[in-house]
């Protein structure tokens, strides 16, 4: 209860008054689309780089719990590809896509401002290291592997994944916790003020966006399944995986909470641009992340 009250409805109150503001009509046209360009390219960086820069570089040896991530979600992949044609999904660009719903987390707007909320900010740099490798392992290589199938050049889908500024901001991060470069006291309180700003304004942009979804969406058979298996299946998986391969407390902890949140809206901006399940992707993220609610209270309960 204490993780509810102290964790968890803090951080989805900021998402409820990102829905709100949608739904009023708040922020007028394009509110949203501007409020996710700040996150994504200019706050969001920052966040990413201080992480990885203030982090020793040799933390970044401890692997396991990153094979572990992908130990699991790899289960999970499998028992829904196996799965899909009982609930009436069929083709192979629909199959992936949904897999990609119950796999694809939303470790940047939602994981991320969770652990600086529970764990403080030095706690973030497991997560970053779990949200740079699905995002280009299932978002890039979704985008890759679905234009490859329909028959599409790829070329346009790898440089879209190389040019993420996300990438850029890791990569520059790690680069100067190798080498122990100093940022100066100037540049690292612009770095600062611009990442204290990614969390919340990451939140309120996600509540934007479910607002956006919300009407006319129905909650069907195949939402209920994909959402068991993204906020239970999932980190159920990893932390087996985890026990298996013998990862650290710690990083064993930030992987299967990683694991435990929603669906990310990364899904249904790859489904939109297939033209493909769209509005079942937006209910999947919809009702994962009100159902996230009481299933992350569990998992922050039990972990803390």
């Amino acid at each position: 209860m204490n993780s509810l009250i102290s964790i968890v409805l803090p951080v989805f109150a900021v998402i409820g008054l990102g829905w709100i503001a949608q739904r009023r009509s708040w922020l007028g046209d394009g509110g949203g689309t501007a409020l996710n360009a700040f996150v994504f390219r200019i706050a969001l960086p920052p966040l990413l780089f201080l992480a990885m820069a203030r982090t020793p570089f040799e933390a970044f040896a401890q692997w396991r719990f990153l094979a572990a991530y992908v130990l699991g979600t790899a289960g999970v992949w499998t028992l829904m590809w196996m799965l899909m044609p009982r609930l009436g999904v069929s083709g192979f660009q629909a199959r992936w896509l949904t897999c990609l719903g119950a796999t694809f987390s939303n470790a940047v707007y939602l994981a991320l401002p969770l652990f600086e909320t529970a764990f403080g900010a030095l706690s973030t740099q497991p997560v970053v290291l779990i949200a740079l490798m699905m995002n280009l392992l299932l978002v890039g290589g979704s985008l890759i592997v679905l234009q490859a199938a329909s028959g599409e050049g790829t070329r346009a889908a790898i440089n879209e994944t190389l040019n993420n500024p996300m990438l850029f901001a890791i990569g520059a991060g790690l680069l100067v916790s190798w080498f122990e470069l100093p940022l100066g006291s100037g540049a690292e309180r612009l770095l600062t003020l611009l990442a204290q700003a990614a969390s919340p304004v990451a939140l309120f942009a996600l509540g934007v966006t479910l607002g956006v979804a919300g009407p006319g969406v129905k909650f069907g058979g195949s939402q209920w399944v994909l959402t068991g298996a993204k906020l239970l299946l999932h980190p159920l998986l990893v932390a087996g995986a985890c026990w298996a391969v013998g990862a650290d407390a710690v990083n064993a902890e930030a992987a299967v909470l990683v694991a435990a949140m929603p669906a990310g809206s990364l899904v249904h901006v790859v489904a939109a641009r297939r033209g493909t399940l769209e509005v079942e992707s937006a209910a999947l993220i919809l009702l994962s992340t009100a159902v996230s609610v009481v299933t992350l209270t569990v998992f922050l309960e039990v972990v803390l």
